[in-house]
This record gives structure tokens, sequence and C-alpha cells, in this order.
């Protein structure tokens, strides 16, 4: 039984002297590396409902210059690991000015949507559709009669 109790005593010693002789230990070299990798930007724009509207001409008040709003037209999920820029064009027939700002912004900015202003978002994912403004045409040429406008998108990265 004595030998046990010394046999454990040696043991609690051994490890005690292994520890401390640890805390002694010295560093003898460090090495660093340094590793570059180049990922290419990956983008991907899925139209989930098209980005479209359709109305009739003359509506209500275009009489008067009051411009036909649309909320929330369009579902698009973009993908991307950069920040990204997108076009919007809109194949208005003559006349209409087409504008638009992201969908439950009330206080946004209205942008046309000819192809030359770009609306930007950041890496990730983002789910997107658009309030869309049409207003009436200057001139009497238009006839009047069911109007479609589609939208086309293009993405690019900043």
């Amino acid at each position: 039984m004595r030998m046990r109790g010394s046999l454990h005593v040696v043991l609690v010693l051994t490890v005690l002297l292994g520890f401390s002789s640890l805390s002694n230990a010295r560093v003898l070299d460090k090495v660093e590396i340094k590793v570059r990798v180049n990922v290419p930007v990956i983008q991907q724009l899925e139209i989930i409902e098209p980005v479209a509207v359709s109305f009739s001409y003359p509506w209500a008040g275009a009489e008067n210059g009051q411009p036909l709003i649309f909320h929330d037209v369009g579902d698009v999920l973009v993908r991307s690991n950069a920040d990204w820029s997108m076009a919007i064009d809109s194949t208005a027939s003559s006349g209409f000015r087409v504008c638009v700002r992201p969908s439950g912004e009330r206080f946004a900015q209205w942008v046309p949507a000819n192809g030359l202003t770009s609306l930007y978002g950041s890496q990730g994912m983002s789910n997107l559709s658009w309030d869309v403004r049409i207003e009436p045409p200057q001139s009497t040429e238009v006839a009047a009669g069911h109007q479609t406008v589609r939208f086309s998108l293009t993405i690019g990265h900043m």
C-alpha cells in the first residue's frame, strides 16, 4: 500500500517538473508564410419575375402631366463576390420618359431607365425590385392604346 502512495507522489512530481521545464523553453526559429489567392469576379443575375409594366394610354391625369406610377415591379436576384453596378434600360415607345427607383424607398431619387444611369450594390446576395414612373409624352403623336414597357438589365463589377 505504501508503495502505491509513493508511486503517486513520484508521478505528480514528474508531471510538475515536466511542466516547469516547458515554461523555460525557447523559440528557436520563426517562419512566416504569405499566400496570395486571386479569386475571379463571379456574378449571377437571376430574373425571378420579369421587370415589365403594361398600361393604357392615356391614363387618368395624363392630360394634366401626371405620371403613372407602379410599385414593386419585377423580382431580380443578384449574387456577386464583388461590388457591382447595374445599367437598366427600358423599351418604351417614343415619347414616354421612364424612371425607376428601388422599391420601398419612397424618398429615393427617380433615375431615368435609359441605359446610361447605373444602380450600385455591394457583394453578396441582393433581391431587387423597382418602382416605375412613366411620364406622359410631350407630343400628341403617341397613339392611344395599350402599351408595354420591358426593361433590360446589365450587371458588371465596379
